[in-house]
C-alpha cells in the first residue's frame, strides 16, 4: 500500500473527493456531498488557504483508492499559546491498516510543523463539517448532520485518540400545552420591551449579515472558536436562500431595538438533497424540487444569545417560539441537532426531547 501526499493537483483531489462513493456504494442513507462545493474547499480557491496550511493523504493499494484525510493547521486556532492542528475529510474503507497508515501520515506533517496537540475530525474549522458519529447507527441522517460508518470512531480510538468533547441530538414531539407555554412566555416577554420577527427572505443577504455579526459575538467564547471573515461567512451559506423557512429562523431585539439574538431552525430536506446526487448541475436541481415533499420534522440547528441578555430568559422564549411555529406548520416532530454536552440549548431541550444520537469530537497529544 502506497500513501500518496499532494495539496492542489486537480486529478488527484478528484479522485480523493470521489472516494467517498466507494466507502457509502450500499448505504443506502448516506447523503453524497456537494462536489464542486468541497471540491473548492480542498483545493486553492478556499478561502482557508489564506489562513494556514492544508495537505491531504491519499492510500492507493496499485491505483485503486482505500482511504484518504488531510491534515491541517489553522493560523487562527489557537489554545493557551499553542497551534492546534486538525485532521478531516476522513474517508476509509473497513481496514484499520489503511487508517493507521493515513494517521502516521498526517500526524508525522503536523509534527514537522511544531504541532503537538491534534484533534479532529474537524475539517478546517467548526464553521464547517466536524464530528464523527457515535451513537445511532443504522438510521437516515437528517440535513447537516455528520454521517459515517460505526468503525470510523474505533479506528481513532485504536491508534490512540480520546475523546475529547461530546455532542448530542434529542427529537421533540409535540403536544397542546407546548404552544400554551409559548404564548405565555412571548406575552411576559413583550411586556418588557422585547421583541422577536421572522427572517424577511426578500432581503436574505441582509439578514445573513445579521447573522453573521451576532455569531461571531455570541460564540466568540465556545470551544474551538475561530474568526471568520464575512467572505467565508457568506461562502458556507450560499444556497441556503432555497432550504430556508423564514418562519423558523426568528431575531430577538431588546427594548432598544437591538438585536440580541437568534434562533436557526430548517425543514428536514434530507431526502431531497439526496437525491441531488453531490451535483449542483440542473438535472439534480430537478430532482431536489420533484422529490421536496413537505418534510414532518425540522432541525433546531442553532441558538444564540448575547451574554448580557442570556438570563432575560431570551433563549428559552426563542425556543419555545420556534416550536410554536413549527407545530402550527405541520411539522409533527423536531431535532434539537448536534448540542454539546455543556450547552444551555441542551439544557433547554432537556425538559422535552429525548436525545437519540451522539457524536464525538477526539484529540491526540503527540
Amino acid at each position: 500500500m502506497k500513501i500518496e501526499r499532494f495539496s492542489i493537483e486537480p486529478k488527484t483531489l478528484w479522485e480523493f473527493l470521489t472516494l467517498s462513493e466507494k466507502v457509502y456504494r450500499a448505504d443506502p442513507y448516506w447523503i453524497p456531498p456537494m462536489k464542486a462545493k468541497l471540491f473548492a474547499q480542498l483545493s486553492h480557491t478556499t478561502p482557508f488557504f489564506g489562513e494556514g496550511e492544508l495537505v491531504h493523504f491519499l492510500a492507493r493499494e496499485g491505483d485503486e483508492p482505500l482511504g484518504r484525510l488531510s491534515a491541517m493547521i489553522n493560523s487562527r486556532a489557537i489554545e493557551d499559546g499553542q497551534s492546534i492542528g486538525y485532521v478531516g475529510f476522513f474517508e476509509c474503507i473497513a481496514d484499520y491498516s489503511v487508517a493507521e497508515q493515513l494517521l502516521n501520515a498526517s500526524l508525522n506533517w503536523l509534527r514537522e510543523k511544531k504541532i503537538s496537540i491534534v484533534r479532529g475530525p474537524i475539517n478546517g474549522s467548526t464553521w464547517h463539517s466536524y464530528r464523527f458519529l457515535t451513537k445511532g447507527f443504522g438510521q437516515a441522517p437528517f440535513l447537516l448532520e455528520p454521517y459515517n460508518p460505526n468503525y470510523y470512531p474505533a479506528f481513532f480510538e485504536r491508534f490512540g485518540f480520546r475523546v475529547k468533547k461530546k455532542y448530542y441530538s434529542s427529537i421533540v414531539t409535540y403536544h397542546e400545552r407546548q404552544i400554551q407555554s409559548a404564548e405565555e412566555k412571548f406575552k411576559k416577554f413583550t411586556e418588557l420591551g422585547y421583541s422577536v420577527r421572522p427572517l424577511d427572505l426578500k432581503k436574505f443577504e441582509r439578514e445573513l449579515r445579521l447573522l453573521y455579526e451576532l455569531s461571531i459575538q455570541i460564540f466568540k467564547d465556545n470551544w474551538e472558536y475561530t474568526e471568520i471573515s464575512w467572505k467565508e461567512f457568506s461562502a458556507l451559506y450560499d444556497g441556503l436562500e432555497r432550504l430556508v423557512d423564514p418562519e423558523l429562523v426568528l431575531f430577538a431585539y431588546d427594548p432598544q431595538r437591538k438585536p440580541v439574538g437568534f434562533v436557526f431552525a430548517i425543514p428536514d430536506y434530507a431526502e431531497a438533497v439526496r437525491q441531488m446526487r453531490g451535483e449542483s448541475n440542473l438535472l439534480s436541481k430537478l430532482r431536489f424540487v420533484l422529490t421536496r415533499r413537505k418534510p414532518k420534522t425540522a432541525i433546531v440547528k442553532t441558538l444564540g444569545v448575547l451574554p448580557e441578555v442570556r438570563q432575560a430568559g431570551v433563549g428559552s422564549v426563542l425556543v419555545a417560539l420556534v416550536h410554536r411555529a413549527i407545530q402550527q406548520k405541520g411539522y409533527t416532530k423536531a431535532i434539537h441537532a448536534l448540542m454539546s454536552e455543556e450547552n444551555v440549548s441542551r439544557k433547554i431541550s432537556e425538559k422535552s426531547g429525548e436525545a437519540f444520537r451522539e457524536y464525538a469530537v477526539y484529540e491526540i497529544i503527540l
